[in-house]
């Protein structure tokens, strides 16, 4: 009901007959199956089609199940349907491809219809009721009467009836169509005259006998009854009345003539069409009544008068408004036993004294002096054409038409025909066994062929200016046709032969076949008009001076097609193996051209456009001018070129060519691409220089004989292994790629002669490892010179350590060409540098991740040492911020744990907290190649939401936090000077809790812990890398504990009480963020290490107390305080890419030392501040200063 059957078999294949369908519903007008449908070694099948049509195109001659149609559907079948029943209630649709032999059996009462091809309906259709179209442009075949069961005939184009015994026709029928019958001799006739009331067509017999009377005559009142060969037509007495009439070979028998009468007493009377031009006999008797026809003629009336003069007996007649075509020349005149009336006498033919050919007369068929019907007569019958040139034989209309302008009789001979008309007025030819070998000189008016070959053989056809020549759908082959400017010679679905060339300077127009046999044809101008199919014959030549000159048709050209001086576009369809040459021309091909398999010609002075691969066909090219390949579309040319012209690529699309091509020109890419061939399949191209432009690209594998200059793109190799070789110099100003960018290593490029870097650039694909890696290379057997950029892209190399470097550049000439490294070539977890080769290798140009020494290092580097790339540094220092930007100590957070509410003097230790902090930390990798320094910001807050006491003297308390943090880091390589920067922002959520042994003054014991869990988004944008992006997220927790006990008191001056205390502590924090596995876009993989480090924290805290009188009652108090801290990491935070790790240095043990004060404000408020160091090995340090504050309520 929807949807599509993608499928290429469908078998019905299990046991079993219900569940067997193909339903089809839909409300689609062309669904399509075009699998094979078959029924298996089992059951049969069904298919049922219930709405919408469906076109069942697949072989389906294997299928022998059961097909329903119902009344809103429509089955088309363009195959077959093997040995299916069929129950037809909707529409049957027969689609022949070519022809088919449709076998079924069909009932029901719904219609079968034959669209297209020629269908053979041999099935037992008894029990159809339903009706049967043919449609126009098909033809049907039946060869029994069950063929058509009883179902009624709409015929629009041809029902051919083949029996081998009588027809008796009963059939409703209707349409426009013909109805053939062949009966092989047998008799046909009509049941019932009303069941053709409703058909307008033509029955057409042949090898049948036929009664003209009766029935069979009432059957034709609106139809035609066409008098084919092999057909015998007998007329009832009196006169039968038909609609109209036509001869193609058979014989109609029209009886008596009585004496004295001059008619048959059997007669035709045809009321639409008298079709009088084809051949055929026409039998009476008596013979002697018809010699008693005078034989008198009148000479002063014209040749073609005088074929109808005597026309005294009349066969059939016709109606005012009936159509008479042609004059019955074609015709014999019999006695019922088949043997010629003839009593032939012959007359010289005289013009202006001179003999100038020699008619004969007989006993003829006519359509009389008034061209309304069939007569007996005598007149003239041939014509022996003896006068030559000016002597020719003239026929002239006379201003007359019909008959009068209708030349039917034979002609023959070896003189001249000449028509000299008035302008405008016409000569009709009709004789079919016409054989003159003369000329045909048309020297003025308008001359209408009525039959095939009408001209004879005639050696030529001459036309004069303002002369028609109308073919009128009839074939005739001429020898030399040569028509002045201004004549038309109009095929008008006909077929015109020329078998010795000639000159058409008239207009050619009309459609049908236009064939040059031999000879050299020339056509001048544009003939637009013209649709006729050319055909050049092997040996044959045309020529044009207009691009149009061949009109709009097809040509075959299998001889030789010449475009001389034409400009324009050459639209035909040429097929053929011939030749087509163009000189100083400019064309464009826009036709489809694919079946032709000939020549394609420039000369010098020619340019020949080709847009698709089409135009081209599987021709072969002789180029001596410029072949232009001008598309938007990519498309591939599997031409052969030669010659010493030129090839030009233009227009955005890819042209790749596949042929080895030995033309020697220059070949010039303006715009867009030109492909040579595929890593298997390589093309070599001769062109001696080839230009690339900055809009232009050349690529594939293959070898360019000459030289290349690259202004543009120029991709060498296309595959794994691809080699392209240029035979000369190539000068770099543009982009060499070699091979297709980051997808495959292994390309070559091979210069035979020089290379000149003119600020141009080359791209390398690279396996990038150690000194056995795949890679592209360039290869110069000669001398390098000038600036080249040079990039490499990883082809999925994990980066490992080199010694003597991958060679990228070989050169084995002098080498004073300068290749600079662009960008940054990275792998894993290094980075590569271009470098020329040492001592030996001097000449030739290395990829090396070794740190490059410089001739008098101040500092001494490891010979073994390799280029780290500096995001190793960055995504180490983003794991190292997600698990430490939220991490704290008790103090961080607390403040002063308690306050006196001044207006009751009660204790109090609930509030909201919030601290900010920030830091600045420095450290090295352990290759001290690597400098990271990062800067962060955090904000925390939190507040108290449940506390307690064991004892009185105690205080407990939980409370719930949150943060936000964002950190920035950059690190550099010091061995390279790359820089890559990196970014965290993160979120925290979690808990803490507290407990005082004295909730007072905080002496004694005490002991804190919290636990928050952190989701962070982390970015990384290496220098001339892509940026890279992934997540972290976790869980940190820590306990703390510590004992405060007080070591001293003394005053100060004003009344103020210093109470010293020391507070050792010890915290343990484990840290839980774990970032995930990552793989970058250069393909590098990159797991970072270091989650579930323990931090162990060993310190002591002094702090003052103080408190001045003048301060009393107003709930101030502050303590400064310093602070010192060891710290120790289980874990060094690294990052591992590919094999290589980064890590971290200097902060497995830390030392810090921290100063601040925190301070009660007022009564409600807490503030403290703090600053802060931790210092490492490896110049590891990290500053930090915060600030809180703390609001009770």
């Amino acid at each position: 009901s929807a949807g599509i059957i993608d499928a290429k078999k469908i078998e019905f294949v299990w046991a079993g007959t219900d569940n067997k369908k193909i339903t089809l519903n839909h409300t689609s007008d062309n669904a399509n199956i075009t699998a094979d449908i078959s029924s298996g070694s089992e059951g049969l099948g069904n298919i049922n089609a219930l709405n919408g049509t469906t076109f069942l195109s697949g072989d389906n001659s294997k299928f022998s199940g059961n097909v329903k149609i119902a009344r809103n559907a429509t089955l088309g079948v363009t195959q077959n349907l093997g040995t299916a029943d069929i129950s037809n209630s909707g529409k049957l649709l027969l689609n022949a491809q070519d022809n088919m032999a449709f076998t079924n059996k069909v009932a029901g009462n719904g219609i079968i219809s034959v669209g297209a091809g020629n269908v053979a309906l041999l099935g037992d259709n008894t029990a159809f009721k339903g009706k049967i179209n043919v449609e126009s442009g098909a033809v049907a075949t039946v060869s029994d009467q069950k063929n058509l069961g009883s179902a009624g005939l709409s015929v629009d184009g041809k029902l051919q009836l083949n029996s081998t015994s009588d027809w008796l026709f009963s059939h409703q029928i209707s349409g426009s169509g013909i109805l053939g019958v062949d009966t092989g001799n047998h008799a046909f006739s009509f049941k019932n005259s009303t069941a053709t009331s409703g058909f307008t067509g033509d029955l057409a017999l042949q090898n049948t006998t036929f009664n003209l009377q009766g029935t069979n005559t009432d059957a034709l009142a609106k139809a035609g009854l066409i008098a084919g060969k092999g057909s015998e037509i007998s007329l009832g007495t009196g006169t039968q009345s038909i609609g109209s009439l036509a001869f193609s070979g058979g014989t109609i028998e029209f009886g008596n003539i009585t004496p004295g009468i001059h008619q048959t007493d059997k007669m035709v009377n045809v009321k639409d069409r008298l079709d009088l031009t084809g051949s055929g006999a026409v039998q009476v008797n008596p013979v002697g009544v018809v010699d008693a026809i005078s034989q008198g003629i009148d000479t002063g009336l014209s040749l073609m008068e005088q074929e109808d003069a005597n026309a005294e007996i009349k066969l059939v007649s016709t109606n005012s408004a009936t159509v008479v075509t042609g004059d019955a020349g074609n015709l014999q005149l019999q006695d019922l036993n088949g043997n010629a009336i003839t009593d032939a006498v012959q007359h010289d033919i005289s013009q202006d004294g001179q003999v100038v050919a020699k008619g004969t007369y007989d006993y003829r068929l006519t359509s009389g002096q008034n061209h309304d019907g069939l007569y007996v007569g005598y007149g003239l019958t041939q014509i022996e054409l003896q006068g030559q040139g000016q002597n020719a034989l003239i026929l002239n209309a006379n201003g007359k038409v019909g008959a009068a302008a209708e030349l039917s009789s034979r002609l023959t001979g070896s003189g001249d025909l000449a028509l000299d008309s008035q302008k405008g007025h016409t000569v009709s030819l009709s004789g079919l066994n016409n054989d003159y070998t003369g000329l045909t000189d048309l020297r003025s008016g308008n001359l209408l062929m009525l039959n095939d070959n009408v001209l004879g053989h005639t050696a030529g056809l001459q036309m004069a200016e303002e002369t028609v020549l109308d073919m009128n759908g009839h074939s005739q082959t001429i020898g030399q046709l040569t028509s002045a400017a201004g004549s038309v010679l109009n095929i008008n679905g006909g077929s015109l032969t020329i078998s010795n060339g000639g000159t058409s300077a008239g207009a050619l127009v009309g459609s049908g076949n236009l064939n040059i046999d031999n000879g050299v044809f020339s056509v001048k101008g544009s003939n637009a008009s013209l649709s006729a199919t050319t055909t050049i014959a092997s040996g044959a030549e045309v020529t044009l001076d207009n691009v149009q000159g061949l009109g709009t048709g097809k040509i075959i050209a299998d001889g030789h097609l010449n475009l001389n001086a034409v400009e324009g576009h050459l639209s035909n369809n040429l097929s053929g193996k011939g030749e087509v040459s163009f000189s100083e021309s400019n064309v464009a091909l826009k036709g489809d051209n694919s079946g032709f398999s000939g020549q394609l010609s420039l000369d010098k002075n020619t340019q020949l456009v080709a847009s698709a691969a089409e135009h081209l066909g599987e021709a072969t090219i002789h180029n001596q001018g410029d072949m232009i390949l001008n598309s938007m579309d990519d498309w591939t040319m599997q031409n052969q070129v030669d010659g010493s012209g030129n090839i030009i690529k233009q227009g955005q699309g890819t042209v790749t060519l596949t042929a080895n091509s030995t033309y020697t020109g220059t070949t010039d890419i303006q715009q867009g691409g030109l492909m040579l061939g595929q890593e298997d399949a390589p093309v070599t191209l001769a062109s001696q220089q080839v230009n690339i432009s900055s809009a232009g690209m050349l690529s594939g594998a293959g070898t360019v004989l000459g030289s290349i200059h690259n202004a543009g793109l120029f991709v060498a190799g296309n595959g794994a292994s691809g080699h392209f070789t240029v035979g000369g110099d190539l000068t770099n100003q543009g982009a060499i790629s070699l091979g297709n960018i980051g997808q495959s290593a292994g390309n070559q490029l091979i210069v035979e002669g020089n290379y000149h870097g003119s600020n141009g650039h080359i791209n390398f694909d690279t396996v990038l490892g150690d000194d056995r890696s795949a890679t592209d290379k360039l290869i110069v057997k000669g001398d390098t010179t000038g600036n080249t950029q040079v990039s490499v892209t990883n082809a999925g190399g994990q980066g490992s350590q080199t010694l003597e470097g991958i060679e990228l550049i070989h050169v084995d000439g002098r080498s004073d060409g300068d290749f600079a490294q662009s960008g940054r070539i990275t792998a894993g977890a290094y980075d590569y540098s271009l470098v020329r080769g040492q001592g030996a290798n001097n000449n030739h140009w290395y990829l090396t991740s070794q740190l490059i020494k410089p001739e008098n290092p101040e500092k001494p580097v490891s010979p073994t040492e390799h280029m780290l790339r500096p995001e190793g540094g960055t995504y180490t220092a983003n794991h190292a911020a997600v698990n430490t930007m939220f991490n704290m100590q008790l103090h961080d957070r607390s403040g002063k744990a308690q306050y006196t509410d001044v207006s009751t003097g009660e204790m109090k230790t609930t509030g909201m907290w919030m601290r900010q902090a920030g830091s600045h930390q420095s450290w090295y990798d352990g290759s001290s190649q690597l400098r990271t320094q990062s800067n962060r910001y955090v904000m925390q807050l939190g507040s108290d939401i449940a506390q307690g006491s064991t004892n009185g003297h105690d205080r407990w308390r939980l409370g719930i936090m949150a943060g936000y943090g964002h950190d920035n880091n950059q690190t550099r390589s010091s061995a390279t000077g790359y820089t890559s920067r990196g970014s965290v922002n993160g979120y925290s959520t979690g808990l803490y809790a507290t407990w005082f042994a004295d909730n007072t003054d905080h002496k004694g014991l005490y002991f804190d812990g919290w636990a928050q869990y952190g989701w962070f988004d982390n970015h990384v944008k290496g220098e001339g890398l892509a940026s890279e992006s992934y997540k972290s997220k976790g869980l940190t927790a820590s306990v703390e504990t510590g004992y405060t006990f007080k070591v001293g008191e003394f005053s100060g001056s004003k009344g103020t009480v210093n109470e010293w205390y020391v507070q050792p502590q010890a915290q343990v924090t484990w840290m839980g963020v774990k970032s995930d596995d990552h793989r970058e876009a250069n393909g590098t993989r990159v797991e970072m290490n270091g989650n579930g480090n323990i931090q162990t924290r060993l310190g002591a805290r002094a702090y003052l107390k103080s408190f001045n009188k003048m301060d009393e009652g107003k709930g101030r108090e502050f303590q400064p305080f310093i602070e010192a801290n060891w710290l120790h990491n289980t874990r060094s935070f690294s990052t591992k890419m590919d094999d290589v790790s980064v890590s971290q240095e200097g902060a497995r043990n830390l030392g810090e030392i921290k100063l601040g004060v925190e301070g009660q404000i007022t009564p409600d408020l807490n503030l403290w501040g703090n600053v802060g160091v931790q210092m490492g090995d490896n110049g590891y340090n990290n500053s930090a200063a915060t600030l809180g504050l703390k609001y009770h309520f």
